[in-house]
């Protein structure tokens, strides 16, 4: 039997953590899985910072689509964060 492997890609958990972060709320299944919330994205967003700071992956986030809102102006409009938005509601590059 092989030994088990003891890496994992970097690239691989960021793109696992954004697919969870852009989840609706609401409860999980199987029933005994974490039901997605504001405090489970925060659980995901700390681990997720502290893999990509400390491998040197680290390349920042935006907030999802969902949190902003378009502000006209002269000569054309604006994307602008919500007033009321959801701090975890990110995606990490």
């Amino acid at each position: 039997m092989p030994a088990p492997r003891k890496t994992f890609p970097v690239a691989d958990l960021r793109e696992n953590a954004n697919l969870l972060l852009a989840l609706a709320d609401g409860p999980a299944s199987p029933p005994s899985a974490p039901e997605f919330n504001k405090e489970f994205r925060r659980g995901v967003i700390a681990m997720v910072q502290r893999v990509l700071f400390d491998t040197d992956n680290y390349k920042g986030f935006q907030y999802l689509d969902t949190e902003f809102e378009t502000e006209y102006v002269p000569g054309g409009s604006r994307r602008i964060l919500r007033e009321n938005y959801d701090p975890t509601r990110v995606k990490f590059f």
